[in-house]
């Protein structure tokens, strides 16, 4: 079973809360997943890595317009807040 620290917890809640609602679930089923195969123990860039490739498809050029303003999602700047 794969667990994540609370920082990184903290790291990929905050990714999900960027995105519009109707994306959400979607992100976080395709991090469970990479997680899922990536195994027990990785460090922060390596789910930094894997959050920016569950995001692909996601991203603000897909997005609806009322959430084209919004930035790029990266768990670098994420986790300086």
């Amino acid at each position: 079973m794969t667990s994540l620290k609370a920082h990184q917890l903290a790291l990929v809640a905050a990714a999900a809360d960027k995105l519009p609602a109707e994306k959400r679930a979607t992100f976080l089923e395709r991090v469970a997943a990479r997680l899922r195969l990536h195994g027990r123990r990785f460090t922060d860039a390596e789910l930094e890595l894997l959050m920016a490739r569950a995001l692909i498809g996601l991203s603000p050029a897909n997005w609806s317009d009322d959430h084209r303003e919004r930035p790029p999602i990266r768990a670098s700047t994420l986790s300086s807040r």
